[in-house]
């Protein structure tokens, strides 16, 4: 459980004996569910959306690095 105004702890994100490696994707033209459920099928989470302009969105994306 989670009190507000409590600071969360730090998490080591490591799997094993090794630090978890990942990689990125930035996409910059709109995306519909259909397309942002193909992304997560293909192991990318969805970890942003920035908007700069009306209308304009920023998706930023990232996936454990495959081997």
């Amino acid at each position: 459980m989670r009190i507000p105004d409590s600071r969360p702890y730090p998490v080591n994100a490591t799997r094993g004996d090794y630090a978890v490696q990942w990689e990125y994707k930035l996409v910059t033209e709109t995306l519909n569910a259909d397309q942002l459920n193909e992304f997560g099928a293909d192991g990318w989470e969805l970890v942003m959306v920035v908007s700069p302009a009306h209308y304009v969105f920023h998706y930023f994306f990232k996936r454990e690095l495959r081997d």
